[in-house]
Parts: C-alpha cells; structure tokens; sequence
C-alpha cells in the first residue's frame, strides 16, 4: 500500500510563555495558501470575532480536535494584521 500522505513542518517561535502557560502568537497569517488552496484575506475573522463578544473565551484545540481543547483565549483580534491571540 502506498502512503501518498504530505507532511510539512514549519517553525514555531514562542515570543513569550508566562509562568501561568499564558501565550502570545497568530492563529492565522493572511495571504498564504495552506494545503487545500485556501487563503485567508485581510478581514476574514472581523465578523466572528465581534459576533463572538469578549464574554465567551474562543476555545484553543490541539490539533484542531474539539474534543482535545487545551485552553481559551483571553483576547483575540484581528485587522490589517494577521488573527492575534
């Protein structure tokens, strides 16, 4: 059986990782094409996230697993820049 499956591995760098394991980074960069073909423009996160309100924490999953959530967001953000959280 032949194993098709592509992996790719990127680089990760923690800006800062406090005591409490709270974190800094983007969850998502605009302008690249992931896997499928898909790329995020500017503004795709706006509407969620004010839909979203700051009263209810975004769940932060591991590897994207709603069953495996490892924490929540204290604040996300978006704009001309990349989604922050």
């Amino acid at each position: 059986m032949k194993n098709d499956m592509r992996i790719r591995s990127v680089d990760f760098r923690m800006k800062s990782l406090s005591d409490a394991g709270e974190f800094e980074g983007y969850a998502s960069v605009f302008g690249n094409e992931d896997s499928y073909g898909d790329i995020i423009e500017p503004g795709a996160f706006a509407k969620t996230l004010k839909e979203h309100g700051d009263d209810n924490p975004i769940p932060i999953l591991w590897q994207h697993d709603t069953y495996a959530p490892i924490g929540t967001t204290i604040e996300a953000m978006t704009g001309s820049a990349p989604c922050s959280i």
